[in-house]
């Protein structure tokens, strides 16, 4: 035991700065997907984080082979976040509720000043998927939602922060 009190005393006491990365939580835990990613994601009002978005889309259902409504989804991590869920089961419930989604595609991962918008416009939930369980292969619990809208607006972003977009809101 001695050797470890002479070890003890001459061991530095090294204090850490607190360390505040972008794109990580606080205290280290696991990365924000909103300060992660290089694009935002807002529905209605409310950010979303998102780990993905499926391609984007303009088509004419009307002149599509099988009358397909345009659609994308979105993918993120299950966390304490149901605003994916909440609004399909609210659809589900009520028969309509078209909101305005916003991918803001970011000019740096943690900046907040977006290089181009596209909203989609009368955007409404058509399918939740919940995370798969497999007890074999551990991976991310992730949910999906798929969204159907009528039109995309596409609006590139002026020096001083008035873009418009195709309805002639400021985004």
């Amino acid at each position: 035991m001695p050797t470890r009190r002479f070890v003890d005393r001459f061991r530095p006491n090294i204090r850490l700065p607190d360390l505040r990365v972008p794109g990580f939580a606080a205290g280290g835990g696991r990365p924000d997907p909103i300060l992660n990613g290089h694009f935002r994601v807002l529905i209605g009002e409310t950010e979303v984080g998102v780990r993905q978005v499926s391609d984007l889309q303009l088509t004419d259902p009307k002149r599509t082979a099988d009358g397909a409504a345009q659609t994308v989804t979105l993918t993120r991590a299950i966390d304490s976040d149901q605003t994916f869920y909440r609004w399909r089961r609210d659809a589900a419930r009520s028969g309509d509720d078209r909101r305005r989604v916003r991918i803001h595609h970011l000019r740096q991962p943690w900046d907040e000043t977006p290089a181009w918008t596209f909203t989609l416009l009368q955007a409404f939930p058509v399918r939740w998927t919940g995370p798969r369980f497999d007890a074999v292969w551990p991976e991310l619990a992730l949910e999906e939602l798929e969204l159907s809208y009528t039109t995309i607006s596409w609006v590139l972003a002026k020096p001083k922060g008035d873009a418009r977009d195709d309805e002639g809101n400021t985004t």
